[in-house]
């Protein structure tokens, strides 16, 4: 399959066909189609956004803008009790190409914080759709791993 076709939409029909419980959130419909997977495994929500999906009759410069930006993003939200467990799942995770974004502490004390991965990805390359599954099972592995 083309770079440019690995949509949020194909990616969330081959995780289901494999027996994976998830849903796809869909954000924009048209002329463009933005949507996120949420795949709920290990008592975790764990996100995929593939390409943004753009119909044939939006204007060639557009469609251009949109592919010099093709990547799969994959994405964890997890809740640590405090900034001190949050930053050692952060040492844990550095050197893995793992990135997070912390959120706002919550009045009990616990910290919310993402973890996401970029893969950036080449217009008119082949990327087998199991290339992608494998890439997010990684992901998840790593993920777990750092929590322990």
């Amino acid at each position: 399959m083309l770079t440019t076709e690995l949509t949020s939409r194909k990616i969330y029909e081959a995780m289901k066909a494999q027996g994976h419980k998830c849903d796809l959130l869909v954000i924009f419909e048209k002329p463009f189609e933005d949507a996120v997977v949420e795949v709920i495994e290990d008592g975790k929500i764990w996100s995929i956004s593939g390409v943004i999906y753009v119909e044939d009759n939006v204007d060639a410069e557009v469609k251009a803008d949109m592919g010099a930006n093709l990547c799969l993003k994959f994405n964890a939200t997890l809740v640590f009790n405090n900034h001190d467990e949050m930053s050692a799942m952060v040492d844990k995770l550095r050197g893995q190409l793992i990135t997070h974004m912390e959120e706002p502490m919550n009045d009990d004390g616990s910290v919310p914080t993402t973890f996401y991965k970029q893969v950036p990805l080449i217009v008119g390359d082949e990327v087998a759709m199991s290339s992608v599954i494998q890439q997010f099972e990684a992901f998840k592995s790593t993920v777990l791993t750092a929590v322990g």
